[in-house]
């Protein structure tokens, strides 16, 4: 299973919460089954630059994880659409200090077709909507959700296949289609 996550390496994003879930994730897919045999391997692409960068690549460094293999990277304007589009989960670790703000990699993630696990703040539900992801507070629930995503990849009927239509749906409204129906709120 393919996981994105993109960020700008500073303190606006707790990285240790992504690790945390991902050690958990690590032990729960060696000693658990998934229904229908084990939870997949995960490789994790982190991409971004920022200060914390190397900070966290050295915790990264120190998990040593067996089922889950975390990559960081910095990528052209060309490359960053074709990983999202190929990603089968995006987690943003996104917070607004003025609660406000909504992520544009969230909207990246959706517009490529990537259902989002994101961490929880007073207006991302604007985005995540529960038909195209899911909101987290802790490393634990966060852990949980991939966790339960990762056990249904490709079966037709369950969670993880109605997120995935869920981000196809919001991949087909164009900016124009938005744009039109802000304009009917101020009619």
């Amino acid at each position: 299973m393919l996981v994105v996550s993109s960020t700008s390496w500073t303190a606006d994003e707790d990285f240790s919460i992504l690790l945390e879930a991902l050690a958990l994730y690590d032990k729960a897919a060696i000693v658990q089954k998934a229904p229908g045999g084990r939870l997949p391997s995960l490789v994790v692409l982190i991409t971004g630059k920022g200060p914390l960068r190397g900070f966290y690549e050295s915790e990264i460094a120190r998990l040593q994880l067996r089922a889950v293999r975390i990559v960081t990277a910095w990528l052209s304007a060309e490359d960053y659409p074709l990983l999202l589009g190929s990603a089968d989960l995006g987690i943003s670790l996104h917070t607004s200090s003025s609660g406000l703000d909504l992520p544009m990699k969230v909207v990246d993630m959706l517009g490529c077709g990537a259902p989002v696990c994101a961490y929880g703040f007073s207006c991302i539900r604007e985005l995540v909507t529960g038909d195209n992801g899911l909101v987290f507070s802790s490393a634990p629930e966060l852990a949980l959700q991939i966790q339960d995503l990762a056990a249904q990849l490709g079966l037709p009927n369950g969670r993880y296949s109605r997120l995935l239509q869920g981000a196809a749906q919001f991949h087909k409204i164009d900016w124009d289609t938005h744009y039109t129906r802000a304009l009917e709120l101020f009619k």
